[in-house]
């Protein structure tokens, strides 16, 4: 069926770590919860040591650390971090985190390398992620674009798109919210990757709302039945996270070899490794229908430089950006953006500086200009 044409402009949001900052920690403090989760872990039945995290502290991130594993050819460390990432992520958003603040404040203490102020200014900043689930900043920016409600719930705005470097599930959480449980998130509201990836020999769709270019933390089963901690209400003794352990104390073999977190520059070493081609494909086509870009606590770090440009190749149409940042980082950061965006019809970027809530420019609610190009949606 032909789609008619739309008049809107195609507004894109290219999500960072600063998206989630609310509720997830950045990257600079990953590490300290990682270790903290580390420790944890026992009670959920695992008996993993999880070594491989044992020489993070040598990194500036647990990114840069995962990339060097990937690089040094230690597939079996780097498949360890990502397996521990994701199961922090999906502890630390199911609303049992602050069962550790005690812990959190005894090993923020006993750092070494950095003063009693800081000390202090950490451990008030960690409890307070501890104690939120989902960054507010979700439920207010998609309470605000989805409309038309329907018997499967709000539908997705014709104009919008999302391209995500996050592994965390906040998205897909607030939007679950609003919808039935009976219904998959991922395909009401057409995102990459989804069950897709486990069930069919086929993947992928032509286009997709949101992408998700290092994947998500999360388990799929044999069968694509997404492990759903939510759903599955935690318990104090952490039942229902524990369902992924074996008897042995390891992740299942079912949820093993079906986590769906990909570094973006990962390639050749595991099981659906089409995951990162695919969703850079399906980011490099958003962005090259794109008329205005928002970008919302996203960096442009070195080691995703490569990606960057590639899915940027083919943006020449965007016009404006706006980059919601804080105020002190936008002079270096903008420089960065305008590297990867050389060969654009660029004509103004503004800085957002404000962080209270993700920007909706006002061309969201407008209508193009008769001399601009129309997309097909």
């Amino acid at each position: 069926m032909v789609k008619a044409k739309t008049n809107k402009y195609k507004i894109t949001y290219l999500l960072g770590a600063g998206a989630s900052a609310n509720a997830i920690p950045v990257l600079s403090e990953f590490g300290d919860v990682m270790y903290l989760f580390k420790k944890f872990l026992g009670k959920f039945g695992s008996k993993r040591n999880f070594d491989a995290l044992d020489d993070f502290l040598k990194f500036t991130s647990i990114d840069s650390y995962a990339r060097h594993l990937f690089l040094a050819g230690k597939n079996e460390e780097y498949s360890e971090i990502k397996e521990l990432i994701t199961l922090f992520l999906l502890y630390n958003q199911s609303g049992h985190q602050n069962n550790q603040l005690d812990e959190l404040e005894d090993y923020i203490w006993s750092l070494k390398d950095i003063d009693n102020i800081e000390k202090t200014d950490k451990i008030k900043r960690l409890k307070k992620l501890f104690q939120t689930e989902i960054d507010p900043r979700y439920y207010l920016f998609f309470g605000s674009i989805l409309s038309k409600i329907s018997t499967n719930g709000p539908e997705w705005p014709e104009n919008v798109k999302i391209i995500s470097w996050n592994y965390d599930s906040q998205i897909e959480l607030v939007l679950n919210s609003y919808i039935s449980d009976n219904h998959d998130v991922t395909e009401k509201y057409n995102i990459y990757p989804n069950s897709e990836l486990v069930t069919k020999s086929v993947f992928g769709k032509q286009s997709y709302n949101i992408v998700r270019l290092n994947g998500v933390g999360n388990f799929y089963d044999n069968d694509g039945f997404l492990f759903n901690f939510s759903s599955n209400s935690m318990s104090e003794d952490f039942k229902p996270f524990s369902l992924l352990f074996d008897k042995d104390g390891y992740i299942k073999s079912k949820y093993r070899s079906n986590n769906l977190m990909r570094f973006a520059w990962q390639h050749g070493v595991e099981h659906r490794d089409n995951l990162r081609q695919l969703s850079n494909k399906y980011a490099q086509t958003i962005l090259s229908q794109t008329d205005i870009l928002v970008i919302i606590g996203y960096t442009f770090p070195s080691f995703n430089r490569d990606v960057d440009s590639e899915i940027f190749r083919n943006s020449g149409g965007i016009s404006k950006v706006y980059y919601q940042v804080p105020e002190f980082e936008y002079v270096d950061l903008s420089e960065r953006l305008h590297c990867v965006l050389k060969k654009s019809s660029l004509r103004e970027i503004t800085n957002i500086s404000g962080l209270n809530q993700f920007h909706i420019p006002n061309e969201y609610y407008l209508n193009k200009p008769p001399n601009l190009p129309t997309y097909v949606v």
